[in-house]
Parts: structure tokens; C-alpha cells; sequence
């Protein structure tokens, strides 16, 4: 009889043990999966996360490499608007150069014209008469129409192509062009009044500039034409 309740003694004894040690096994087994589960869901979010990085540190380099382009983009327009700006100031400097060059041609060929003036008779006539008080006869007058258009054949041509006017008040501009002679000696070389050369004068000045101006700006415009 007690070998019989040792023997079921022991039988429950193996049943527990076993029970225990299967139990054992898939709680191992349950525990390894999860573990397994975990560490392959861990390795997962790490590699995404590692693609992730890379694929923002792409996207920085690739965003700073656009900037770069765009820079250098940015550069070369502006170096070449530099450059054609340089070109430009460099054409108006050759420019204003050879406009210089010119005038003071034009100056010196003025010059000269006028001191070929001065070497003429009529001039020496006009000097006389002015000092002496004595109106220009009408031989001298012709003889200074003459010379006027040997010497300096596009000055009435520049006047009329802006306003015509009366003989007397070309033969006055004319005057004015070729001496330095004071108003009143105009007037009397024209046998005309001082009163009626400032508003000739006036006249003239509003039709052939435009404007009221003085008296040795108006002289300075006819002389330069």
C-alpha cells in the first residue's frame, strides 16, 4: 500500500516536473521569439532611421549644392553685366575723348578762321568806323557779306535753319560773330539806335535759343556757330 502511494507520489511528482519543464520550454521559446521579434523591429527602425539620415544629409547637400549653382549663376550675370558696364564707360570715355578732340579742332579751326578775318580789309574798315563813329556803307556791307560767306559759309545757314530774319538783324549777328564790338558801336555801324539793338538783341535771343538770356551768352552762341 505505501509503495503504491510512493509510487503515485512520484507519478505526481514527474507529471509537475514535466509540466514545469514544458511550461519552461515555450515560455523559453515565447521569450526568444519576442526578443527575436524586438531586436529585428529595433534593427528595422534603426536602419530606417539610419536611411533617413541619409537621405536628409542628401537632401542638405543636394540644397546646398543648388544654392551653390545658383550663386555661381548669380556671379557670372553680375560679372557680366560688369564687364559690358566697364566695355560702355570705356566707349563714352573713347567718346567723350574724340568729341574733345574735335572741339578743340573745331576751336583752333575757329580761331584761325577768325584771325584770317581780322587779316581782311572790311575788318579794317569796321574798326575804323566803329572808333570814329561812321555807319558801314553799303559797298562795306557787301564787302562784309562777302567775306562772311567765304570764311565762314554755314553760319547763316545755322541761323536761318532755326529762324529767319530781317537783313539788319543778320548783318548785327554777323557783326557780333566776327568783333568784340560793344552794342552802341553795332548800332553805329548799322546807323541804328543802342535802344533798338537791345531789343533786336532780345528779340533773337527768345527765337534762336528759346529763352531770355544774357547779353555775353547770346554773343558766345553766335560766335560758336
Amino acid at each position: 500500500m505505501q509503495l503504491e502511494i510512493r509510487a503515485r507520489r512520484t507519478a505526481v511528482v514527474i507529471s509537475v516536473s514535466a509540466i514545469a519543464v514544458v511550461f519552461i520550454l515555450v515560455w523559453g521559446v515565447l521569450r526568444y521569439r519576442k526578443l527575436k521579434r524586438a531586436g529585428i523591429e529595433r534593427s528595422m527602425r534603426l536602419e530606417k532611421f539610419r536611411a533617413s539620415l541619409q537621405e536628409q544629409s542628401q537632401n542638405s547637400i543636394n540644397e546646398r549644392e543648388k544654392k551653390i549653382s545658383e550663386l555661381e549663376n548669380k556671379l557670372s550675370v553680375t560679372h557680366s553685366l560688369y564687364a559690358a558696364k566697364a566695355k560702355e564707360i570705356e566707349l563714352l570715355k573713347e567718346s567723350l575723348k574724340n568729341r574733345s578732340n574735335m572741339i578743340s579742332s573745331e576751336r583752333a579751326l575757329s580761331d584761325n578762321v577768325r584771325f584770317m578775318f581780322m587779316e581782311t580789309e572790311i575788318c579794317n574798315i569796321i574798326e575804323t568806323k566803329a572808333k570814329n563813329g561812321h555807319p558801314l556803307s553799303a559797298d562795306e556791307t557787301e564787302m562784309l557779306l562777302k567775306e562772311a560767306n567765304r570764311l565762314f559759309p554755314s553760319f547763316k545757314l545755322s541761323l536761318f535753319s532755326i529762324c529767319t530774319m530781317s537783313a539788319q538783324d543778320f548783318l548785327m549777328c554777323l557783326l557780333i560773330k566776327v568783333s568784340d564790338l560793344s552794342d552802341s558801336r553795332i548800332a553805329v555801324l548799322l546807323g541804328r539806335g543802342r535802344s533798338t539793338i537791345s531789343k533786336a538783341k532780345s528779340k533773337l535771343q527768345r527765337r534762336l535759343l528759346g529763352k531770355d538770356c544774357t547779353g555775353e551768352e547770346f554773343d558766345k552762341f553766335l560766335k560758336s556757330l
